[in-house]
């Protein structure tokens, strides 16, 4: 079993969908990466052990199109983000879309990852800005 992470900018999220499964507009607009990439992340060479910020830049200059999409200020999504990193820590990531049911209550992303704790209730992101 291999995890996986997209990242997209906002307008690219289809906010029809349930928003427990996370679905894309455009899958092509967007950058993947599977757990499958054990030396990289993203096909970037050598970043598997690269600091956050290193990894953050990276990023930027390999996928300028994407990036530059999800550029702006968004207060609501800072908030809710802030709060699913206290959520999740230390150990559990929040689980978006599954190869199978996914049942957090009142339509809530759950978390994966903590031996003790399997499934937090995370809630969904807010719609992006200007689509709430």
């Amino acid at each position: 079993m291999h995890w996986r992470c997209n990242l997209t900018f906002a307008d690219n999220i289809n906010s029809e969908a349930d928003a427990r499964q996370a679905t894309l507009h455009n899958f092509e607009a967007a950058v993947h990466w599977s757990t499958s990439e054990q030396e990289s992340y993203f096909s970037l060479p050598n970043s598997a052990n690269l600091p956050c910020s290193a990894l953050a830049a990276r990023l930027v200059q390999a996928f300028p199109e994407v990036c530059a999409r999800g550029y702006g200020s968004d207060p609501a999504y800072v908030e809710w983000y802030r709060e699913m990193l206290r959520l999740t820590a230390p150990d559990t990531v929040p689980v978006a879309y599954a190869d199978y049911p996914i049942n957090g209550r009142h339509g809530a992303w759950v978390t994966a990852g903590d031996k003790h704790d399997w499934q937090r209730d995370i809630p969904v992101p807010p719609a992006p800005r200007g689509r709430g």
